[in-house]
Order: C-alpha cells, then sequence, then structure tokens
C-alpha cells in the first residue's frame, strides 16, 4: 500500500485519491456480487419495508443489494429507488406529472 501511494504521489496524481477510492470499492462490491441503490421516500420507512424492498431488489438483479434511505418530501408518496444508472421511480409526483404531459398532448 505504501509503495502505492509513493508511486501515486511521484505522478502527482495524489488529488486522484478519492477517485481511486471510489473505483477500488466499486470493483470490490462488483466482486462481491453487491449492488448499492439508494431509495428516496416521503416519511421514513421501516426496517421490514427496507428489508422487503432489498429482497425483491435482490430477486431482480440477481445480486446482494445494500440500501441506503433518504427523505425528499416533494415526492408527495411513493418511492423511487437509483441502482448505478437505472431509476424505479414509484412516485406520486411522477405519475402526476404523467398524467398531465397526457391531458396535454390529448387538448392540443
Amino acid at each position: 500500500m505504501l509503495n502505492f501511494l509513493k508511486i501515486v504521489l511521484d505522478k502527482k496524481r495524489g488529488s486522484e485519491l478519492l477517485n481511486i477510492k471510489h473505483d477500488f470499492d466499486r470493483r470490490v462490491d462488483e466482486h462481491n456480487n453487491i449492488l448499492k441503490a439508494s431509495v428516496e421516500s416521503v416519511i421514513p420507512l421501516t426496517d421490514e419495508q427496507l428489508g422487503a424492498l432489498s429482497q425483491n431488489l435482490e430477486k431482480i438483479t440477481g445480486k446482494n443489494v445494500v440500501l441506503v434511505s433518504s427523505l425528499n418530501p416533494t415526492l408527495v408518496g411513493g418511492l423511487v429507488v437509483k441502482m448505478g444508472d437505472q431509476i424505479i421511480d414509484g412516485s406520486v409526483k411522477f405519475k402526476l406529472e404523467s398524467m398531465l404531459e397526457g391531458l396535454t398532448q390529448i387538448i392540443i
């Protein structure tokens, strides 16, 4: 590890250490079949709800899912799950916006 850090510093790449760490963590998770996902909701989710969601996502992805929960009061209701570059938007806000878009296309 010390030799690695010396090489990074000799090549004047010290500012890239955080990016190197993130890439290393991503590769370790990939090797261990772990997928990190974030879930946004209006109210805090219980441990049972997080567990059930995690199990469903594991069935879909075939990977061990680690969830990070956060609150987003702009959703009105429902959930938004982000896994890498994939987003599952089950929020009331998204559904209302979709309905509004459909209605405006009918009128025009």
